[in-house]
């Protein structure tokens, strides 16, 4: 069985720091005669224990490997009694065979697993996919809390997010205040809706896409169905968002394959609302005839959004569940995405592999906010066609672009760096 633990300081994870503080907190002589009378055969640093890179984010992690569980209760008492151990991100599980304790999360399982991280001392976490493989946001942070850098955080734009149910409360956004415009909460664990804020608008635990964004609301489609949220919109007496996500899909097809929400995406995009939609996780290719798509033979002025591989090392980006298209404008990582989730005890935790279009269309998002939120400051409105020119340029060197199997039908993912950088040339900043 396996415990793992987070320290407040990422050199505490290493062995022979972490077996000091072990020794002299529980009053025992030595390490030895600590294995003893806890039952503990290994202690060394998570990243080494998952063979992750070092500069992974569980250097705040380290990993006691026990050869029971007969002492863990004991364990667990004295490791609640540590200031340096996070308490409430201790994780213990175990294999099939070897009873779990009492505390673990979840049922014992095959195959080991992670599914807490740790918030770094001196803030949020910076996701792999605000990083240099992904959309390239954080170089623009300079590695430095992204307050230091408002203009590139979505600060003064205004968000909805349009889906089934969220959780209202999870730390990594509940500064945000988010508050339901339309319709019930259908379920406020809803592990994809709390994703889903945790990727727009994360501002602790791990940052999301647009930490600083002004207003985040929510429109439900529970109850009376999506054309009626979205008409609701359009009709309450709040001011429009700037960027509208619609997290919902239509049996794995892009939701604008029903003509009226096709019409109402028109009408947002038309009053000056940019619209994010998942281009579907069916692995289709939409533009043949044999897929099921039906485009309304005209453009909805949404962005579509695409999913890749996180990792390009070997074939470049390629669809990772994806529909494909060549009307899909742009891309993000449809894997490996973390943000905030509620766990089987039902608290607050941090996902770490929110996936498919509906994570891809999270991190586009808040890359549009960014986008709206730096024209702003520099006294500029970037209209939503301008924003979706910005998000799909195909010009060498603006973008990433997907492998060659899908240059045409994944668009490109966005590079935020690249694209500040020819704002600020265009606008002569």
């Amino acid at each position: 069985m396996f415990a793992f633990l987070p320290t407040v300081d990422p050199s505490l994870s290493e062995s022979g720091r972490a077996r000091d503080l072990l020794v002299q907190k529980s009053g025992l002589n030595d390490w030895a005669e600590f294995k003893t009378t806890y039952g503990v055969s290994l202690l060394e640093p998570c990243y080494r224990a998952l063979t992750a890179p070092t500069d992974s984010i569980m250097n705040y992690y380290f990993a006691l490997r026990m050869a029971s569980n007969d002492h863990a209760n004991e364990l667990l008492a004295l490791l609640r009694s540590i200031n340096e151990i996070k308490t409430d991100r201790i994780f213990f599980f175990a294999a099939r065979d070897v009873a779990p304790p009492d505390y673990a999360f979840g049922d014992p399982c095959d195959e080991f697993e992670i599914l807490s991280l740790l918030q770094s001392p001196t803030g949020p976490m910076i996701p792999d996919y605000l990083k240099g493989k992904g959309v390239n946001l954080a170089s623009l942070w300079s590695g430095a809390h992204p307050s230091s850098h408002p203009e590139f955080t979505g600060k003064g734009t205004t968000f909805v997010d349009l889906e089934d149910g969220w959780n209202l409360e999870h730390p990594y956004y509940q500064s945000h205040n988010p508050r339901i415009l339309y319709g019930c909460n259908h379920d406020d664990t809803s592990p994809h809706g709390t994703a889903v804020l945790g990727v727009v608008c994360g501002d602790a635990g791990i940052y999301g896409t647009a930490p600083l964004v002004s207003r985040v609301d929510l429109a439900s489609v529970h109850g009376l169905g999506m054309p009626m949220a979205m008409l609701h919109l359009l009709w309450c007496k709040t001011r429009l968002p700037d960027v509208l996500l619609l997290e919902v899909d239509q049996g794995d097809f892009p939701v604008e394959r029903d003509p009226i929400i096709y019409d109402l995406i028109n009408e947002f995009v038309e009053r000056g609302v940019t619209v994010i939609e998942p281009a579907g996780n069916a692995n289709r290719k939409l533009d043949e005839t044999s897929s099921g798509m039906v485009w309304q033979g005209g453009d909805s002025g949404a962005i579509l959004v695409g999913c890749s591989n996180s990792d390009p090392d070997l074939h470049g980006y390629e669809a990772l569940l994806s529909n494909s298209s060549t009307r899909i404008d742009c891309f993000a990582w449809g894997e490996n995405v973390q943000t905030a989730k509620i766990n089987s005890l039902g608290k607050p935790d941090t996902e770490l592999d929110f996936n498919g279009t509906s994570a891809a269309s999270a991190i586009v998002a808040g890359c549009a906010l960014v986008l709206i939120g730096f024209a702003r400051t520099h006294g500029r409105e970037l209209k939503p066609a301008k924003v979706r020119e910005l998000l799909s340029d195909k010009t060498d060197g603006r973008n990433t672009p997907a492998n060659e199997h899908y240059v045409d039908t994944l668009g490109v993912m966005p590079n935020m760096k690249n694209i500040i950088d020819t704002l600020k040339s265009d606008w002569n900043l």
